[in-house]
């Protein structure tokens, strides 16, 4: 990519010499990367090109250069600005042919930036486009874009309404127009969770085009304060409702490991094992933070541990600290949750299979751990959202589970030390009182559980899994005393039988172990409400046991509860929202026909 001369006149092996590719070339190259998907050589060959033309207005730099040519400042590996400055090139942009280069480097590095997550300098290189060619369509479309990413939704509307008015028959400008509208409305909290199986296939599209389209940020009745012991954490700033969402919270980066089997690289400082999905999200923050102080300032207010964050009040730009930023990955990385079996108006929307994924999330990593939280986390691609699965007080902690709380408590015990604290959340104390010979056993049948039998069910029918599933959960019974208040560990035993007893068209039963499953979750797991009712709609009213009515209404009336929280607590809507909602999932799509929704208001009645 690159020549170097040989020596003078006098053949005495001179200094080697490299010639700059000119801009046009770099501008091709950079359009190949594009093509191949490599982004990020992509971006800087754009880049090289513009610092090349800002090369050739050598003389007119400021400050000023103290050297004779531009191969001198190449030569002397002095850095060249790669921001578009118009005042520097209003000459040569008086030629066509030089105009035109410039806004295909500037509105193509854009779009590199936007899928790199550079979103502000994607903003600075389309307002630039716009300077060189004032009004262009197709500029002021990707400004749109990336102002949408950017949440700055009151200029991206008027943005998409003028693109409107322009191009009423572009039906994607008008679609655009009412998305930002909707994330204006979940900046506000509203949030239309029954629309969002409908949509999955358009935001797929629209997120590669715009580096993935999300949720609109939405704080709710939460607050930040320091608690005893603990440091920073959150609490209820008024008294908060069963199911209320507490929180929506767009990444500062997912990553994804790109090989099929995750690698792993010692971490000496923590002796643990950082996973490639860590590794590159060390990476990728890094990058944005250097490209984005507002970014970096937000990396720099995780907690890190024992790691010294830079001075961030000097001049100039923020220094980027990448231990900090390791360690900063390390304490408040999330895995995505996986997509629930059933969307719930609680657990809300997520995205696929997120194994060897890794997330952080600036507002969601304050929240501080409970084995037992009062809270559930869902995610819809970078979005993260958490809701409230207890009524809670105002100013009583909100806590998220940092592992699941199903897990036995050695494996919780493990968890938490890591992150440098002892758990003694009510059900740790609870266990760690309890017969230790049942708790240890309990765990010996767990790991037995994860690692032998669940790999080898998942490979038999529903007909051959059946009884080793109940054998399995006769065991597990005999670890706990009978009155015992917890019983976590048994919930996705019980999910899976429900789900087996369900392809096996035993309704009756699937809806009675989908109960004891809310019920060993301690009411705190509101997509069991919604199998109990499928499995009624499923099923016929000659299966029924009249003597589990009681229980099943009850969770019943919890469900409209939580569907009235979407519907600003019209029951009846609620309802409606409800049967249709149930009798869509068990259809597997959605169904404009009412008769389904109508045949589960019956079936409930």
């Amino acid at each position: 990519e690159s020549t170097r001369g040989g020596g003078g006149a006098g053949g005495g092996g001179g200094v080697a010499r490299v010639e700059e590719p000119a801009a046009a070339d770099l501008k091709a190259r950079g359009n190949a990367r594009f093509k191949e998907g490599k982004f990020g050589e992509a971006f800087l060959a754009y880049s090289r090109a513009i610092a090349r033309m800002n090369l050739e207005r050598l003389e007119e730099l400021q400050p000023p250069l103290d050297i004779a040519t531009p191969q001198d400042v190449l030569d002397a590996a002095i850095p060249i600005p790669d921001d578009f400055d118009p005042a520097l090139h209003a000459a040569a942009l008086q030629d066509p042919e030089t105009a035109d280069l410039f806004y295909a480097l500037l509105a193509n590095r854009a779009a590199v930036a936007a899928r790199l997550g550079l979103f502000r300098r994607a903003l600075t290189d389309v307002e630039a486009a716009l300077v060189v060619r004032p009004g262009d369509a197709r500029a002021r479309l990707r400004k749109a874009q990336v102002l949408t990413r950017l949440q700055r939704y009151e200029e991206a509307l008027e943005m998409w309404k003028e693109l409107g008015g322009e191009f009423p028959k572009d039906r994607d400008v008008k679609k655009m127009a009412d998305k930002v509208r909707r994330r204006m409305q979940e900046a506000g909290g509203v949030f239309d969770f029954f629309a969002v199986d409908s949509e999955d296939t358009e935001r797929a599209k629209l997120g590669a085009a715009l580096g993935g389209e999300e949720y609109a940020d939405f704080v709710g009745p939460i607050e930040v304060v320091e608690i005893a012991g603990k440091g920073r954490g959150v609490v209820a700033s008024h008294d908060i409702s069963k199911g209320t969402l507490l929180l929506c919270d767009r990444a500062l980066v997912v990553a994804a490991s790109e090989r099929r089997a995750e690698t792993v690289a010692i971490n000496e400082r923590r002796q643990q094992l950082n996973t490639d999905s860590q590794i590159r999200a060390v990476s990728e923050l890094v990058q944005r933070m250097k490209d984005d102080d507002e970014f970096a300032r937000r990396v720099y207010n995780l907690h890190a541990g024992d790691a010294e964050k830079p001075p961030l009040d000097g001049e100039g730009k923020i220094p980027v600290d990448h231990l900090f930023v390791q360690s900063a990955v390390e304490f408040n990385a999330f895995r995505p949750q996986p997509i629930p079996r059933v969307a719930d108006p609680v657990v809300g929307p997520s995205g696929g299979d997120t194994a060897g994924m890794t997330g952080v999330w600036s507002r969601a990593s304050m929240f501080n751990h409970s084995c037992v939280p009062n809270t559930t986390r869902n995610s819809a691609g970078e979005s993260l959202m958490i809701f409230a699965t207890t009524d809670i007080r105002e100013g009583e902690e909100i806590t998220v589970a940092y592992c699941p709380k199903e897990a036995s408590l050695a494996k919780r015990t493990d968890v938490c030390e890591q992150f440098g604290f002892r758990c003694t959340c009510e059900l740790c104390e609870y266990q760690r009182t309890t017969a230790s010979e049942n708790i240890e056993l309990r765990g010996q049948l767990l790991e037995a559980w994860e690692e032998d039998i669940m790999p080898k069910l998942m490979k038999e029918s529903s007909t051959k899994a059946l009884e080793p599933v109940l054998l399995f959960l006769d065991k597990l019974n005999t670890t706990y005393a009978p009155d015992s208040p917890y019983e976590f560990e048994k919930v996705e035993i019980l999910d899976l039988l429900g789900m087996l007893y369900e392809e096996r068209e035993q309704y009756s039963l699937a809806r009675q172990h989908y109960t004891r499953a809310y019920r060993a979750s301690g009411g705190r797991d509101p997509r069991f409400c919604k199998l109990v009712y499928r499995a009624i709609v499923c099923g016929s009213m000659d299966e029924f046991d009249e003597s589990s009515a009681p229980e099943t209404e009850r969770l019943l009336d919890e469900l409209d509860a939580l569907y009235a929280l979407r519907a600003g607590g019209d029951l009846v809507a609620a309802q409606r929202m409800v049967a249709r909602d149930v009798s869509i999932s068990e259809a597997g799509g959605w169904d404009e026909d009412a008769d389904e929704a109508e045949r589960a208001r019956r079936m409930r009645k």
